[in-house]
């Protein structure tokens, strides 16, 4: 019976070497002219074009979330991420080229809950989520267990916080849902 030792190469477990120069996270220097490095942002094609492909290689648009949604059209939100637009030459950023899955929100629609609910009920429930719950107000747990009995973190906004988000939900509700003349009260 014969025993015996070999010498193997260790494989590494995470390449350190810089990727192809065509792989979008390969580093490059900064630009020596960043004016005219963000000028040409107008030249380059528009960042995650791939973002709405369907499978079986059907390309997808903005449109083809609407057709199955839920909510009618007018209702549905418009398509503002900050992803969607020309990727910055700067810093060596390049066009984003990895295929995102379609995702789907969750959480209350807040656009029209200043029509729906009372501000200062909102005020509260926006600075003290967690007391209005422990209290045991009956709208707080309606909502903790519509919603998967997921609470509201309790943020420990202040009252102009508090006053900004609730402007902010009113400008959003009057932009996207504004109110004939015979609703104005």
């Amino acid at each position: 019976m014969t025993l015996g030792t070999t010498t193997l190469q260790a494989s590494p477990i995470d390449d350190e070497r810089q990727p192809e120069p065509s792989d979008p996270s390969a580093y490059y220097d900064e630009p020596a002219d960043e004016a005219a490095a963000l000028n040409a942002i107008l030249t380059l094609p528009e960042a995650n074009e791939d973002f709405f492909d369907l499978p079986d290689g059907v390309k997808g648009s903005r449109d083809t979330t609407r057709t199955e949604n839920i909510l009618p059209p007018a209702m549905q939100t418009s398509f503002n991420y900050p992803t969607n637009g020309k990727p910055s030459p700067l810093f060596g950023a390049q066009p984003f080229t990895q295929q995102m899955v379609l995702f789907e929100a969750f959480g209350p629609d807040l656009v029209g809950v200043t029509r729906q609910r009372d501000l200062a009920w909102l005020n509260r429930w926006i600075r003290e989520p967690d007391r209005m719950l422990a209290e045991r107000d009956p709208l707080a747990l309606a909502l903790f267990e519509r919603f998967d009995k997921i609470p509201m973190p309790n943020l420990r906004l202040d009252e102009n916080a508090a006053q900004s988000i609730l402007g902010f939900l009113q400008e959003e509700t009057d932009r996207q849902q504004p109110l004939q003349a015979a609703q104005v009260p």
